[in-house]
C-alpha cells in the first residue's frame, strides 16, 4: 500500500469507531447500505492489503532464488568450460568466443550464452573431459540453464501477482471513498446542530496527509548568516640589539630638492 492509501484505510478505522460509539445519535443511517458498506470496504481493503504484501515477499524471495541461478550458472557451469576452452582450445574456430558471460548481463542473453556453449563443448568433449569435468559436464550445464529458466518464469508470475494485487487494492480504495461520500452526506444530515459530534465525525474521516510543506507553498529559503570580515594580523616588531632602527616605509613622497639660488 501507498502512505496516501495505508492513511485512507486508517480513517475507515476511525469512521468504524465512530459509527459504533454513535449508533443512537445516527439513528437510521445505522441501516443505511453505506453503512454496512464502510464495514465491508475495510475488510475487502485489509484483506487485498495482505494479499499485495505477500505477494511482494514472494517476488522478493524469487528474485533472490533467480540471482543464485544465474552465479551457479555462470561460475560453477560455464566458467570452468570457458577456462579449459582459453587454455587448450584457443583459435578453434568453434570455440574463439567461448567465453563466461559478464555479471551484470541480462538474463535472456545469458541463457542464449550458455545453450550456446552447450553446443560449442559438445564438438571437444573429451578435451573438457581430459581436463577432470564430469563426464556429464554438459548435462549439468543444461540442468543448470533450466533452473534458471524455470525461476525466471516464477518470478516474471511473482511480478504479475504483485501488480494486480497493486490495482485491487487502488480499485478497493476507490469503492471505499465512494461509500465514504454517501456515508459522509447521510451522518451530517442526522446529526444537524450537533456540533460536538460533527466535529468529531470530521475528525475521523480526516486523510492525515503525510508530514512536509502543504501542497503549492515552497519551503522557506534559510538566510544565510553573514561571515565576519577575517582581522588582518600584524607581524610581530623584533628589536635586535645594537642595530639602527630602520624607520617604517611610508608613502609619502621624496622631499624636493632644495633650490639654488640664481647669480646676480
Amino acid at each position: 500500500m501507498t502512505n496516501r492509501q495505508k492513511a485512507e484505510l486508517d480513517a475507515l478505522h476511525r469512521m468504524q469507531v465512530f459509527v459504533h460509539q454513535n449508533g443512537d445519535a445516527l439513528g437510521t443511517v445505522m441501516q443505511a447500505p453505506s453503512r454496512t458498506g464502510l464495514d465491508d470496504a475495510v475488510t475487502a481493503l485489509e484483506t487485498q492489503a495482505g494479499s499485495q504484501s505477500a505477494a511482494l515477499v514472494y517476488a522478493t524471495s524469487q528474485t533472490t532464488q533467480k540471482f543464485s541461478a544465474r552465479e551457479d550458472l555462470r561460475l560453477h557451469h560455464m566458467n570452468p568450460i570457458a577456462a579449459i576452452a582459453r587454455i587448450s582450445l584457443a583459435g578453434t574456430p568453434q570455440i574463439i568466443d567461448l567465453r563466461t558471460p559478464r555479471k551484470n548481463i541480462d538474463d535472456v542473453r545469458l541463457v542464449a550464452a550458455a545453450n550456446g556453449m552447450a553446443q560449442a563443448a559438445a564438438l571437444y568433449t573429451q578435451v573438457f573431459i581430459d581436463h577432470k569435468l564430469p563426464a556429464d559436464f554438459i548435462a549439468q550445464l543444461e540442468a543448470a540453464t533450466a533452473v534458471l529458466q524455470a525461476t525466471i518464469a516464477t518470478r516474471n508470475k511473482a511480478l504479475q501477482q504483485v501488480k494486480a494485487a497493486t490495482q485491487t487494492v487502488a480499485d478497493q480504495t476507490t469503492t471505499a471513498r465512494n461509500v465514504v461520500r454517501v456515508l459522509s452526506a447521510l451522518v451530517v444530515k442526522q446529526l444537524k446542530g450537533r456540533t460536538d459530534l460533527l466535529a468529531a465525525w470530521h475528525m475521523a474521516k480526516q486523510i492525515n496527509a503525510k508530514p512536509g510543506v502543504p501542497r503549492g507553498k515552497k519551503k522557506p529559503v534559510p538566510t544565510p548568516t553573514p561571515v565576519p570580515a577575517p582581522t588582518p594580523t600584524l607581524s610581530p616588531v623584533v628589536h635586535v640589539i645594537g642595530a639602527t632602527p630602520v624607520p617604517p616605509s611610508t608613502s609619502a613622497a621624496a622631499p624636493a630638492e632644495p633650490t639654488v639660488p640664481h647669480a646676480a
